[in-house]
């Protein structure tokens, strides 16, 4: 577990696309999702659009990047699914 409660972890969709973007965008979308570890309905976030329509399924937005990502509040883990970057 983060430090900050929830713990990140990412499909293997989106730890690709994470290898794939700049070192600067990635450092900045590790920080971003640091802090959303302390925070998963905070920082912005928004339940995403289309189905399933529940409140644990989020979109983010950070300066170089949209993370679609699940909370899983019962087990105090967020799982980043997609990165748009």
């Amino acid at each position: 577990m983060s430090p900050a409660g929830f713990r990140i972890q990412l499909s293997d969709r989106a730890h690709a696309q994470r290898a794939a973007m700049k070192p600067g965008s990635r450092d900045a979308l590790d920080a971003g999702m640091r802090r959303l570890a302390a925070s998963p309905y905070g920082l912005g976030s928004e339940q995403a659009p289309g189905r399933p329509q529940t409140k644990d399924r989020r979109v983010v937005s950070f300066p170089d990047a949209i993370v679609l990502h699940r909370v899983h509040a019962d087990v105090l883990v967020i799982t980043a699914v997609d990165i748009i970057h």
